[in-house]
């Protein structure tokens, strides 16, 4: 018999409110490329700023956005925001 591993919580689509709760490893991980974090309307937009460099992201739909035109493709897991973070840093 085999056993299932339980899946990290960082690879699955979460619900808003679980992003909201876990804010600080998320403003942890954009710090460590030179971002700050700024979310709006109780966690349904967040705002990741670097300079001149913008990326809006909205975690219930996965939008994103880079410089309020550019849309990038839609990310529902931590991993996905940190492979755009480390890409535009």
């Amino acid at each position: 018999m085999t056993t299932i591993k339980p899946r990290l919580w960082h690879s699955i689509r979460q619900p808003v409110s679980e992003w909201v709760r876990r804010r600080g490893t998320v403003e942890k991980l954009a710090a460590e490329y030179g971002y700050t974090v700024r979310i709006l309307n109780d966690g349904q937009h967040w705002e990741f700023r670097r300079g001149v460099a913008m990326i809006e992201w909205w975690p219930s739909t996965g939008t994103t956005r880079l410089n309020q035109s550019f849309d990038l493709s839609r990310m529902h897991t931590l991993d996905g925001l940190r492979s755009a973070l480390k890409q535009f840093a």
